[in-house]
């Protein structure tokens, strides 16, 4: 900056000001469920849900979806899929059962 005053002397100065932005990590919301959650034998077919909800300040992009089940192509597809701060994105996919027992599921 500067300045001239009523008989043309000048001045000047400089001043500076720092800003810092820090990285904030992202951060997802991966829940799953299950309808029905129970059939008598003979089983069935069951249906997942997957949702993924971005829980960051900023869009992230889906760089891989795993489960201990087959996915299904629509889950496969959410790979590379953009989700805006706050958005959320679904799919599905079955898994038929026929015998007695306890079925744990893990989705990550």
């Amino acid at each position: 900056m500067t300045v001239t005053d009523n008989e043309g002397s000048t001045a000047s100065d400089t001043a500076t000001a720092t800003v810092t932005v820090t990285n904030v990590n992202p951060t997802v919301d991966l829940t799953k469920s299950v309808n029905p959650p129970t059939l008598a034998e003979p089983g069935g077919v069951f249906t997942y849900l997957l949702t993924i909800h971005n829980t960051s300040v900023e869009q992230v992009t889906i760089t891989a979806l795993t489960d201990s089940n087959a996915l299904s192509s629509q889950c496969l597809a959410l790979v590379g899929t953009s989700l805006a701060a706050g958005g959320s994105t679904s799919c599905t996919y079955t898994m038929t059962r026929t015998e007695a027992g306890t079925y744990n599921n893990t989705a990550s």
